[in-house]
């Protein structure tokens, strides 16, 4: 059985959507009880870093999306 090679954009997306998604699950399960822990109002930290998490998530989606239009070949 033969099987295609991947196309490079298709690993850069895969890439990109597995490290948003780990760092998103890191800020669900462990930040939220560290900074109940060290602060007083821990959901407003709690929320402004969600905010900065998600704007980094499209600021990465975008320049992958640019760099997949110039990206020639195959992810080697």
């Amino acid at each position: 059985m033969k099987f295609k090679k991947a196309d490079g954009r298709l690993v850069l997306y895969i890439l990109a959507g597995t490290l948003i998604y780990s760092v998103f699950s890191e800020f669900e399960s462990v930040l939220s009880l560290y900074l109940a822990k060290i602060t007083r109002n821990p959901g407003e930290i709690f929320s402004i870093l969600l905010m900065i998490n998600s704007v980094c998530g499209l600021v990465f989606q975008f320049i992958l999306v640019f760099w997949s239009k110039h990206f020639k070949g195959e992810f080697r």
